[in-house]
């Protein structure tokens, strides 16, 4: 949001921001398994955690405290704006 910001891009016509909710676990598990859901919840509760099985821990998918509420917070707001341009 904040390049966004300052790249201008939301003072465009027609443009405005809106707040999103997190996604529920429900519309996590519309693309994820469950398991991978609750280890990236574990992982973002211990961020030390290395899970191989998942993916997470490595260099491409480094584990952060916050990660689920974060991720979480990213597709809630991509669910949004699809439904924003669903309404017109």
């Amino acid at each position: 949001m904040r390049l966004a910001r300052e790249l201008g891009l939301l003072d465009g016509p027609g443009v405005r921001t809106t707040a999103a909710d997190a996604a529920t676990d429900e519309e996590l598990a519309l693309v994820h398994d469950r398991a991978y859901v609750d280890a990236v919840r574990y992982a973002s509760e211990h961020p030390r955690t290395v899970d191989l099985a998942h993916g997470l821990g490595t260099s491409d998918d480094p584990v952060f405290a916050g990660m689920h509420d974060a991720s979480a917070r990213v597709v809630g707001a991509s669910l949004a704006a699809v439904r924003a341009v669903r309404a017109g």
